[in-house]
């Protein structure tokens, strides 16, 4: 398995971090302008797991 250097890691986590928040922020949108405010939680738990699982994968 390659190695990565501390700043490659960072750069990583970040990007991913990056495309999650903006898939959470598109899904925001959509979610409250069908009203559905209810389901903003489970959609950010779920974004909070997802970058969980992610580094997770460093470690």
């Amino acid at each position: 398995m390659r190695k990565i250097s501390e700043a490659q890691y960072k750069k990583i986590i970040k990007m991913f971090n990056d495309q999650v928040n903006k898939e959470t922020s598109a899904m925001t949108i959509v979610l409250s302008s069908w009203g559905r405010n209810s389901e903003l939680v489970k959609l950010e738990n779920e974004a909070s797991a997802k970058k969980e699982e992610f580094i997770k994968l460093f470690q």
